[in-house]
């Protein structure tokens, strides 16, 4: 069982919860009711609830009483963390990657195992890159050759991704 979040009620309606403190702001709960519109049909729900952490993640949905949304929204806080800290876990080679391309202009492309690489790592990863070269993002790098040839590493690996089978055995 996961825990409770700390609800209360807010001055202008609705309930709030600060699951790390009050010091902690951003990281949020909300919980609200809204009548039914009249083109809405008997029984549609009237609660609505948001767990968000800027940043990191926000969510959003409806449910039908006030129980069942704090309910939701409190599985989906903790369902929330577990999935930012995977997709973060999984974005850190990365991350270190291009922080160090980017400062020193060294690489080794054996830090990061391309071809295993899920696709959306791999696209953002060379959509950021692209950017950088193109001085688009992070104020551009002098490094803009060696940020050149990882990239067309990454667009050899895109490549060969597009045109493999589907049972992915090569030709």
């Amino acid at each position: 069982m996961t825990a409770r979040l700390p609800w209360r009620r807010q001055p202008q309606g609705g309930f709030i919860a600060y699951p790390n403190g009050e010091d902690s702001p951003e990281q949020r709960a909300t919980l609200f009711w809204t009548p039914k519109a009249a083109h809405e049909p008997e029984g549609a729900p009237e609660w609505h609830w948001l767990v968000e952490w800027e940043g990191r993640f926000r969510f959003a949905d409806n449910a039908y009483s006030k129980q069942q949304g704090a309910d939701r929204a409190t599985e989906a806080w903790w369902l929330e963390i577990a999935l930012a800290d995977r997709r973060e876990r999984e974005e850190r080679p990365i991350r270190v990657f291009i922080n160090r391309l980017l400062e020193t202009g060294l690489y080794d492309l054996a830090d990061i195992d391309f071809q295993n690489l899920p696709q959306p790592q791999l696209a953002k990863l060379m959509d950021d890159l692209t950017a950088i070269w193109r001085g688009q993002k992070d104020g551009g790098s002098i490094y803009r050759k060696q940020i050149h040839e990882v990239i067309k590493v990454l667009s050899m690996e895109l490549f060969r991704r597009r045109t493999l089978p589907a049972d992915g055995r090569k030709r």
